[in-house]
């Protein structure tokens, strides 16, 4: 029924013009007459500061559907000490997108962490275009949770980006009877036993010096770029001969640099245990070609 006035906790649903951006959670003010609107607005803004954070350069960005519910995540997320450099009422919109693509120093910020709350039609699109992260559900915990599985996988594919870009450590068979070119480059079936095999790598023998690289690599009739162990393939070298510098049944490794093996040893984790073993075995041949 309408009424003309109500005392403390009652709740009720007010109509009134221009309520568009109200946000829910809020707290809500009357103005009576004779009284100081601007002085009112601001004894409204003094309640909702400490949740409306916008000062630090860097962390997430964080939304909810009430005051009530932001005060909870930015209670959860600071205890666990994760910086948060935005905190504000209402759905994800396309600026909350932008301002997390800006925070380019930690890519472990670059995320929205959403309760109860949805992304904004307009701002669907340029989120698909996006590399940002959005973390949205109706359970606190639960959007905690998501956001340190998502820092964990997010932390290995970093790490294997920086993998792919060394040499890796390989281990091969020049096969008998499997010479399909002697040389311009020679070409022959090769069959992998420990490793993995990139195209480009440098190649040597047992005597650590290397003598050609990988020009390309054929599987069947498909070209491919990376062979692992158990892995049997056509392999192209330029600036050798078979039946010189190379020969059916020799073995041969892949020429690791000095740097590129230090490297590889910060991945052991992302690394087979054939790989960590021929590894070991090319250090020891590198080392053994360069005493101190």
């Amino acid at each position: 029924k309408t009424v003309k006035s109500v005392s403390a906790a009652i709740g009720v649903k007010i109509a009134a013009p221009d309520m568009d951006n109200v946000i829910t959670g809020m707290p809500i003010a009357v103005v009576g007459s004779g009284e100081d609107l601007e002085k009112v607005k601001a004894q409204v803004q003094k309640q909702i500061q400490e949740v409306m954070i916008e000062t630090d350069k860097e962390g997430i960005i964080i939304k909810a559907d009430a005051i009530g519910s932001l005060e909870a995540l930015i209670h959860l997320l600071r205890e666990k000490k994760i910086p948060i450099r935005k905190a504000k009422v209402g759905n994800v919109s396309k600026k909350d997108i932008m301002d997390a693509e800006s925070n380019e120093k930690d890519p472990f910020s670059r995320v929205i962490l959403g309760f109860n709350v949805n992304v904004m039609v307009d701002a669907g699109p340029y989120l698909n275009e996006s590399d940002v992260k959005v973390i949205s559900s109706n359970i606190i915990y639960q959007i905690i949770d998501d956001y340190g599985k998502w820092v964990e996988e997010e932390k290995k594919r970093i790490q294997l980006q920086g993998l792919e870009k060394l040499d890796r450590a390989a281990k091969f068979l020049l096969m008998p009877n499997h010479t399909f070119r002697q040389s311009g480059p020679a070409i022959m079936g090769i069959d992998i036993t420990a490793g993995v095999l990139k195209s480009g790598t440098q190649l040597m023998k047992a005597d650590g010096v290397p003598i050609t690289r990988v020009k390309s690599m054929k599987k069947g009739e498909d070209s491919v770029n990376e062979a692992k162990a158990g892995t049997q393939l056509a392999l192209a070298m330029d600036n050798v001969t078979v039946g010189r510098q190379v020969h059916e049944r020799d073995v041969m490794y892949t020429f690791i640099t000095e740097d590129d093996f230090r490297k590889l040893k910060e991945y052991k984790d992302y690394i087979s245990k054939d790989e960590k073993e021929v590894l070991k075995e090319i250090a020891e041949i590198m080392g053994n070609n360069n005493p101190t």
